[in-house]
């Protein structure tokens, strides 16, 4: 009877092992899988830390370097240029001895620039040619708005002017603002302080600043959604792993979603006014 026993308790013993084997066969399979699905989660969004930061928006043209003050010699038609005292690309001052001129009845008087800046023979498509001084102290680029730009532009706004020979980056300001249109384009100046390495021709990209909002909640375009209303919502990373489980292109439950208040709004940024806190994590697809 004893020896009965024992044998049942043995095998009870075996099958409980065999029993406790299984069941950490099977669950650490379950883990596994439970932590494949994490993981396939993690890399199917992109994570972004809410935080606060300058947002800003630009209108962006081209132009050429130019003199908004150009004064041009005055010699007459009965005259003719017997000597010119400086040489082009030349700095002069005002009241300067700049060309000598003879008249036809044989009289010799010198012509004087009224401006200091610096002198050039210009040559026009008809073959003629023209002596210049160009202000060196009113230069910049013009360029040509619509009439659906020029209503964010006004004197005195910041700008950015990009010569592409040099690569490099000088700060301008809007010096002009034209009142009426030419050739359906309304022409605004931006003045640029000059260098030696500046020459005028240069061709520019040039962004003017038209709004700047600073130290305020942003996170980038890609992260926002919005409704067919217009109402912008985002993702917290909360939800991540229950929009991992629906269906792909389902779209997501109201309850996953975090409805935002936005200001600003640029091809790359959106101002968030409402609905998120500095220091939350929003996420979005990754694809």
């Amino acid at each position: 009877m004893k020896k009965h026993l024992k044998t049942i308790i043995v095998v009870l013993l075996i099958i409980g092992l065999i029993v406790f084997a299984i069941y950490h066969v099977i669950k650490g399979k379950i883990d596994e899988v439970g932590n494949l699905a994490s993981s396939y989660a993690d890399l199917s969004f992109a994570s972004y830390t809410v935080k606060r930061d300058n947002v800003s928006s630009y209108l962006r043209s081209t132009g050429t370097i130019n003199s908004f003050n150009i004064e041009k010699l005055e010699i007459g038609p009965s005259e003719t240029i017997t000597q010119i005292l400086v040489s082009e690309g030349q700095k002069v001052e005002a009241k300067q001895d700049i060309l000598k001129v003879k008249s036809d009845d044989g009289k010799i008087k010198t012509i004087k620039s009224s401006i200091s800046g610096m002198f050039f023979c210009v040559e026009s498509e008809a073959g003629g040619t023209s002596y210049c001084i160009y202000n060196l102290d009113d230069i910049g680029v013009k360029v040509a708005l619509s009439e659906k730009d020029i209503t964010s532009v006004s004197v005195g706004q910041k700008a950015k002017v990009n010569i592409t020979a040099l690569n490099k980056e000088f700060d301008g300001e809007v010096s002009y603002v034209s009142s009426l249109p030419q050739n359906d384009k309304f022409i605004v100046k931006i003045k640029i302080n000059y260098t030696d390495e500046v020459k005028f021709g240069y061709t520019t990209t040039t962004s003017i600043l038209t709004m700047e909002k600073l130290n305020t909640i942003v996170i980038p375009y890609d992260y926002v959604k919005m409704t067919d209303d217009g109402r912008y919502y985002v993702f917290k990373e909360d939800v991540k792993q229950s929009l991992y489980e629906l269906a792909w292109g389902e779209d997501a439950p109201e309850e996953l979603r975090t409805y935002i208040d936005v200001g600003t709004v640029t091809s790359k940024n959106v101002e968030v006014v409402g609905g998120l806190e500095e220091g939350e994590k929003i996420i979005t697809y990754n694809w």
